[in-house]
C-alpha cells in the first residue's frame, strides 16, 4: 500500500517536473516536436471533452426550439379545425343562398360567359314575341347572341338577339311564331324542331311516329343547333297532340322553362 503510494507520488512529481522543464526550454524544433507528440497523445480525450461541453451548452436552445415547434404544431391543428368549421358553415350558407334565390326569383350563377341585362320595354301587342334590354353593342353584345332566362331557380332558353344598338338590344323570344330551335327529348334522343306559337306554349314537330313520349319529359337544345348551346333546357312536354293522318310525324305541346311574363332580367351569352 505504501509502496504503491510512493510510486504514484514519484510519477506525479516526475511528470510535473518534466512539464515544467518542457515549458522552460527554448522553442526550438526539437522541443516543438516533443510538445506536438504529447498533445497528440492526449488530443482524443480533449476533443471528446470539448464535444460534450458543446452538446450540453446547446441543450437549452435545442429545448426551446422543440417547445416552439410543438406550439406551432398545436396552432396549425387549431387552424385546420377552424377551416373545417368555416367550410361547413360556407356549405350551409350556399344552400340557404340557393334556397332564397328560388324563393325571391333571383338569378343563380351561370357557367356561360356573358352579362346580365334588364328587361326595358314590352309591346302589349307582341307580349310573347320580343322585348328590349338595356345592353347593346358598347357592352359587347352581338346579333344572334343566345339569351337565357331564369324562373323559380331554373335556367332555360329564352331567345336570341336580333337587333343591336349602342345601349339597347332587341330579343326575339322562342315563343314567337318566327322562332325555331333544333331539340331532342331527354333520355330518348328523339330529335325534333321546337317552334313558337305566339302564345305561352311551344310546339315540337317531326317526332317519329313510334317515339314513346311521356308527359313532363324534358326538351333540350340539340347538338345540331348552330345558334344555341346544346343541352340547354327549353321546356317540358305538356301534352301529346292528336295524330294528323296526313302527316308522317307526331307533335307535342311544350311548356317553356321560363315564364316570359314574369321576367325582370335576362342573361346574354357573349360570342367569342
Amino acid at each position: 500500500m505504501h509502496k504503491e503510494q510512493r510510486i504514484s507520488n514519484i510519477l506525479f512529481f516526475g511528470f510535473t517536473g518534466l512539464s515544467l522543464f518542457c515549458l522552460l526550454l527554448p522553442l526550438n524544433q526539437l522541443v516543438q516536436t516533443a510538445r506536438l507528440l504529447l498533445a497528440y497523445s492526449f488530443y482524443p480525450t480533449i476533443l471528446r471533452g470539448h464535444e460534450a461541453t458543446e452538446y450540453f451548452h446547446d441543450v437549452p436552445s435545442n429545448f426551446l426550439n422543440l417547445l416552439r415547434a410543438d406550439q406551432d404544431n398545436r396552432q396549425l391543428h387549431q387552424e385546420l379545425k377552424q377551416l373545417e368549421i368555416l367550410k361547413s358553415q360556407m356549405e350551409v350558407v350556399m344552400e340557404e343562398n340557393d334556397h332564397y334565390r328560388k324563393i325571391l326569383g333571383f338569378a343563380p350563377q351561370i357557367s356561360y360567359t356573358g352579362l346580365w341585362a334588364r328587361v326595358m320595354g314590352r309591346d302589349p301587342g307582341n307580349w310573347f314575341r320580343s322585348f328590349l334590354v338595356d345592353r347593346g353593342g358598347q357592352d359587347g353584345i352581338s346579333s344572334n347572341a343566345p339569351v337565357l332566362g331564369v324562373f323559380e331557380g331554373r335556367v332555360g332558353l329564352l331567345g336570341r338577339v336580333i337587333e343591336v344598338r349602342p345601349n339597347v338590344s332587341k330579343v326575339l323570344l322562342v315563343t314567337d311564331e318566327l322562332s325555331s330551335v333544333a331539340a331532342y327529348l331527354k333520355d330518348t334522343r328523339w330529335e325534333g324542331l321546337v317552334e313558337g306559337t305566339g302564345g305561352t306554349r311551344l310546339k315540337m314537330n317531326y317526332l317519329p311516329l313510334d317515339a314513346q313520349i311521356q308527359i313532363g319529359q324534358e326538351v333540350l337544345v340539340s347538338p345540331a343547333s348552330v345558334v344555341f348551346p346544346q343541352g340547354l333546357s327549353i321546356g317540358r312536354v305538356f301534352r301529346v297532340l292528336p295524330q294528323d293522318p296526313f302527316l308522317t310525324f307526331q307533335a307535342v305541346e311544350v311548356r317553356p322553362v321560363v315564364s316570359v311574363g314574369q321576367l325582370r332580367e335576362v342573361f346574354i351569352i357573349k360570342k367569342h
